[in-house]
């Protein structure tokens, strides 16, 4: 065991408080810093909307990867505008299509599960749907209604 002198622990306290203060302020910045942030909440019956393939109408449908193994479905509220520098919109999507794509996500991998999400804005407010083996993406909602979800590079895979 390594004896410290007296001394020695007189500097190290102040430092190992020093230390925990800048943690927890670099926390807090952090929270403040997200701002605009939004999420996704886990959600059962998001899940039954996608695999009931229901098309609600107060949603543009969005799918990122390619035709044959989409990695996400999202439904924007109309009401915002997505980048989509990263997504592919479907245009007048039909349960049919949907169908497909659902079906396509679920069977080219091993087997893996899918969630169903709502996508919420910085306040907690609804602002699409989401349906994905991954269980979490970055989004970020601005002021003037335009919205970014980062697609599956920075995505964390949930395993079961």
């Amino acid at each position: 065991m390594i004896k410290m002198k007296p001394w020695k622990w007189a500097l190290m306290l102040p430092a190992a408080c020093l230390l925990m203060v800048s943690l927890l302020a670099g926390c807090a910045s952090k929270q403040e810093a997200r701002g605009n942030n939004g999420t996704l909440k886990l959600s059962l019956e998001v899940s039954r909307i996608f695999e009931t393939y229901q098309v609600l109408p107060e949603y543009r449908y969005y799918y990122t990867g390619s035709v044959t193994k989409p990695n996400a479905i999202m439904g924007i509220d109309r009401n915002y505008t997505l980048d989509t520098r990263l997504w592919n919109e479907v245009v007048n999507l039909t349960p049919e299509q949907l169908k497909k794509r659902v079906d396509l996500m679920n069977g080219f991998r091993p087997p893996t599960r899918t969630f169903g999400a709502y996508i919420l804005d910085g306040s907690g407010e609804q602002v699409g749907i989401w349906y994905s083996p991954y269980n979490d993406a970055p989004v970020a909602v601005q002021p003037d209604k335009r919205i970014q979800v980062i697609p599956h590079t920075n995505f964390r895979k949930a395993v079961e």
